[in-house]
């Protein structure tokens, strides 16, 4: 029986995967601090925790000093004995506040190091046109506790970012262009400032942005997302690896030449056996998604054509699932899946996509329309010729550059399947990428991960 699962002790809608070293309450990714090889919930916990050690090794201490000078006054009275171990223990409560005092300087020191590293002079001048953030370029709010700013300078100033009044990173780059990669928010609001320090130390602020982050709530998570905004010029390529990885090597060569980053969406048995593919997926940019740990099917639909959840599927089986997946990725990239999944066969119902949403996941689907010509199922995963619903790699890149063409009809945010494995043995769809690649592109369709195009609908 899969474990129940256990939410954190400071954000309830999120699975806690660590446990507090000090007060062992669950914690998740979001409150966690590493200490001394440790994981703690918070600065508190983290004071507590070292001060209960250095009380433990002060005391292991003077007890060795107590006994050691002690000995050679073991023939003396006992009221004597009870005057020096007084003495001893004046001295090391002395001692120890000095250390203490000595400590606090130490602290206040730093902190007014970190606030003078560069001085801010009070007059902001205008900044050189030369410089300037090219991502994000507005504000807004973001369930993710990281952030990457991007932006174009002149070579000739340091770049320094500020989170709410803190200097996080100060550097003069090398070419001109710089990056401040996985900056971490705080849970609220968050004053982010880029700004420029000349040869002569003048300070120019290039921009100011403001986010707030907070977890995906459950109404989030469980809200099934299929297409990106219609207004905006974005398109995702997603491709499915569920048992089979014959086509695999082609398709990241394809997305490789062509500078496209896809999101693929991984199952626990193709993470397995393919180890090799998916270090290279994650070393290639692109985005990896939870595709559950074996396939299975979730609901009756194969059955009956309805969307009931099966009797042996329940909350703790979408756990382990989802759960046991994410883990053998970490163990084999280093890094933790992107928060979202997809329902093998696209079988899913409400009560699914809640337990799903309390294990952190949201179901990202494909774009689905009317019959063959609207849906974005590329069904490059059916081989059987005489099958009905077998489409020819042509038929399936003109369907998809030619939507736009219909009435009322778009391109912009629409999400495309594609498959890692085939079981053709002629007419790859895969190897038409090149001409969809371009053909999008030449609409003025920017290819985007699922992250960005999520990006596009919020707030």
């Amino acid at each position: 029986m899969a474990q129940t699962p256990k939410y954190c002790k400071n954000h309830p809608d999120i699975v806690a995967e660590h446990i507090c070293h000090q007060c062992f309450q669950p914690i998740c990714f979001n409150c966690l601090i590493n200490f001394l090889d440790h994981k703690f919930c918070s600065i508190k916990c983290i004071f507590l925790f070292s001060a209960k050690e250095i009380g433990k090794a002060i005391y292991a201490l003077f007890r060795f000093l107590f006994f050691i000078l002690l000995w050679p006054f073991s023939k003396i009275n006992k009221v004597n004995k009870h005057i020096l171990f007084e003495l001893i223990l004046l001295c090391g409560l002395i001692i120890g506040s000095f250390f203490i005092f000595q400590m606090k300087n130490e602290m206040h020191m730093l902190k007014q190091l970190q606030e003078n590293k560069i001085k801010e002079s009070l007059v902001d001048t205008t900044f050189s046109p030369k410089t300037f953030v090219t991502s994000p370029q507005k504000s807004g709010m973001v369930h993710s506790n990281t952030i990457t700013i991007e932006g174009q300078c002149n070579g000739k100033e340091i770049i320094a970012l500020y989170v709410d009044t803190t200097l996080i990173e100060a550097f003069l780059p090398k070419k001109n262009n710089f990056t401040f990669e996985n900056i971490t928010l705080n849970r609220g609001k968050n004053k982010l400032k880029v700004k420029t320090i000349s040869p002569n130390g003048d300070f120019h602020t290039i921009q100011t942005l403001s986010f707030n982050y907070a977890p995906p709530s459950y109404v989030y998570l469980s809200n099934p997302f299929s297409r990106g905004s219609r207004n905006i010029k974005q398109i995702a390529l997603t491709f499915d690896g569920g048992s089979t990885n014959n086509i695999s090597q082609e398709i990241l060569d394809i997305l490789e030449n062509k500078n496209v980053k896809a999101t693929f969406f991984l199952t626990g048995q193709f993470i397995k056996n393919y180890k090799n593919t998916v270090k290279r997926i994650v070393k290639n940019g692109h985005e990896v998604g939870n595709h559950t740990w074996s396939h299975p099917h979730l609901t009756t639909y194969a059955d009956n054509f309805k969307h009931n959840t099966k009797d042996d599927i329940t909350e703790e089986i979408i756990f382990k699932q989802l759960v046991k997946t994410n883990h053998l990725f970490q163990i084999v990239t280093g890094e933790k899946m992107s928060p979202y999944w997809r329902a093998p066969y696209g079988e899913h119902n409400n009560e699914i996509l809640y337990w799903a949403a309390k294990t952190g996941y949201k179901h990202i689907g494909w774009t689905h329309g009317n019959g063959w010509e609207e849906t974005m199922d590329t069904f490059d995963w059916v081989a059987d010729t005489t099958s009905e619903i077998y489409k020819t790699a042509d038929e399936i890149i003109e369907k998809i550059l030619t939507y736009d063409k219909k009435p009322n009809k778009t391109l912009n945010g629409i999400i495309i399947l594609m498959h890692m494995g085939s079981e053709r043995n002629k007419d790859y769809p895969h190897q038409k990428l090149p001409e969809l690649i371009d053909g999008l592109r030449d609409k003025g369709l920017e290819l985007v991960t699922i992250s960005e195009l999520l990006e596009s609908i919020r707030e």
